[in-house]
């Protein structure tokens, strides 16, 4: 039975060749980075965010800009199909 892939592992393998992808793909995985990144960013208004989680909550949401960035040099658009109804 082969294991599933967690959304990082398979943003990364995407990243680095040694997955194909497609548009359709690209847009469920920026999708969930956009998600990611609102939320990341509600969370860390509070002044009562400990420094610890502020640190890893900075890095997750480095990596999420990093893989939209990525996409955006793909010359593939996945706001309007992110916009289609697809959820999270």
């Amino acid at each position: 039975m082969k294991k599933a892939m967690s959304i990082h592992d398979e943003m990364k393998a995407l990243q680095s060749g040694e997955l194909e992808y497609s548009p359709e793909r690209l847009t469920v995985c920026a999708a969930y980075c956009r998600h990611r990144l609102l939320s990341l960013s509600k969370s860390l208004e509070s002044r009562a965010v400990p420094d610890a989680y502020r640190e890893q909550a900075k890095a997750s949401a480095q990596k999420f800009s990093e893989f939209l960035c990525w996409v955006e040099e793909q010359g593939i658009q996945t706001e309007p199909l992110a916009n289609q109804g697809n959820t999270l």
